[in-house]
């Protein structure tokens, strides 16, 4: 794809920058047989995407904080190892997963890099109960020279800010 090559560059150049516990780290970068590749830490855990999909079909007024760490870890045996994070009511558990991804967006912020394309499949919640922060191909940074057409919508549709799909450029 045209200019799929200068993506590539730009986020492995933008995640390389970012050292954050919230944001997973970026180990090697290379390239192999002509394809570039870049290696980064596994995480043992599942998407919040995929932990709703599992809880698809369940009143949300009835569930708990233990019904998601449940979601991730079918196999636990013992109770006592969840994470805090897990701990207590529905809303006040998906506030504690909305803060520590906004903690690692922030950090990203500062350092003058926008995400684009914020989801539940780009949130990683490990095994331990961290949240991460995951998928920088649409990213932007200061100092990026422009690899998507002036007036293009970057991201998912169904969870771009307001002031994308309304023609602003997100940079506010």
């Amino acid at each position: 794809f045209p200019g799929a090559r200068e993506r590539f560059q730009r986020e492995v150049v933008t995640i390389a920058g970012l050292r954050h516990p919230g944001i997973v780290p970026l180990f090697s970068v290379g390239e192999s047989d002509g394809l570039p590749f870049y290696v980064m830490e596994f995480i043992e855990g599942a998407t919040l995407s995929e932990l709703l999909e599992r809880l698809q079909g369940k009143d949300p007024r009835e569930l708990v904080g233990r019904d998601l760490w449940n979601a991730l870890r079918p196999d636990a045996e013992d109770a006592d190892a969840m994470p805090e994070i897990f701990d207590g009511a529905w809303d006040t558990v998906c506030l504690r997963i909305v803060r520590e991804a906004a903690a690692a967006l922030e950090f990203a912020h500062l350092g003058g890099v926008l995400h684009r394309d914020v989801k539940p499949s780009n949130l990683m919640i490990d095994h331990d109960g961290r949240v991460r922060v995951v998928d920088f191909g649409l990213a932007s940074s200061r100092g990026d020279g422009r690899l998507t057409q002036t007036g293009a919508l970057v991201g998912s549709l169904s969870y771009l800010a307001p002031e994308l799909v309304e023609g602003g450029d997100g940079s506010r």
